[in-house]
């Protein structure tokens, strides 16, 4: 049979659970509140289930496309998801990283670019608006001292690889995070 791997946290707000690399085939159930923290940087499921409040996440090793393979089917609920909000390059870095100018004396940051260009003194367009595949790029630094000037981590990214069927009612985040000091720009989704 299958083996199964439930990670539940009896409804209760915790802490995140890491995993690593698990060799074989199994099923992952994330439910009851839990936050899995995925180590790896591919890992391969038999069938997938993150029930409503509960989620998976990848840490931001700087740009790394994270790679899950579902050899069955995934089903996340409504309210859980697969979070990989500024999980891309920190401020600064990445292809499309944003920039710090000024304007009559005052720095600001411009936002980090992908698919298309950051905003202010922007950040380059690398990579697809409509098939993203790369980390999105860390906004420009803003007024201020590191790192309470930093622009936002640009989101990271995923190759979700679902033989059977995806069914998605909750949600896939790359989001850029926000600047993080007055006048920092924005990272850009991944």
């Amino acid at each position: 049979g299958i083996a199964a791997l439930v990670v539940a946290n009896g409804g209760l707000p915790g802490t995140n659970t890491p995993l690593a690399f698990l060799a074989g085939t199994f099923d992952l159930t994330i439910t009851n509140g839990a936050v899995v923290v995925e180590s790896a940087p591919s890992q391969t499921v038999h069938n997938l289930l993150i029930a409503s409040n509960s989620f998976l996440t990848f840490p931001a090793p700087l740009g790394t496309l994270e790679r899950l393979t579902v050899s069955g089917n995934a089903t996340i609920q409504p309210g859980g998801g697969i979070l990989l909000s500024a999980g891309g390059y920190p401020s600064g870095q990445g292809a499309g990283e944003g920039h710090s100018g000024s304007t009559n004396g005052v720095i600001f940051g411009s936002g980090g670019g992908y698919g298309g260009y950051g905003g202010g003194i922007s950040g380059n367009s690398y990579g697809s608006a409509t098939q993203p595949s790369l980390a999105g790029s860390g906004g420009g630094a803003g007024t201020g001292n590191y790192p309470f000037n930093a622009g936002g981590a640009g989101g990271g990214a995923l190759s979700l690889n679902v033989t059977g069927t995806l069914l998605l009612g909750g949600s896939i985040n790359a989001n850029g995070g926000n600047g993080v000091g007055e006048s920092s720009g924005g990272g850009s989704g991944g």
